[in-house]
């Protein structure tokens, strides 16, 4: 009985979505990455209109205080933005008569 010879295996071809999923990869890890903070914090009194206002710490500890950094948006800098806000997810079908 003879035996068949080993298929070598087909060359694989570059998956169409590895350049996409690379980048994804770096969104993912950026976002969990701690942020860099151009302020060294501010106090309550010390807030104004175009500061950021994202808490650093425990409200009840004695060195509390704001980030303070430069905003572009509403309410936080550029960095604590980032990590505060998540866009809005599609909403789902309810299909007929709902």
């Amino acid at each position: 009985m003879a035996i068949a010879p080993a298929l070598a295996p087909e060359p694989k071809a570059e998956w169409p979505f590895a350049e996409a999923v690379a980048e994804a990869r770096e969104i993912i890890a950026a976002a969990h990455a701690e942020p860099t903070i151009a302020s060294a914090g501010i106090s309550i009194l010390q807030l104004r209109n175009g500061l950021c206002r994202y808490p650093l710490g425990d409200p009840r500890a004695e060195d509390f205080c704001y980030c303070g950094a430069p905003t572009r948006r509403p309410l936080y800098c550029e960095a604590h933005h980032a990590i505060s806000f998540r866009p809005p997810e599609p909403r789902k079908s309810r299909g007929k008569g709902r």
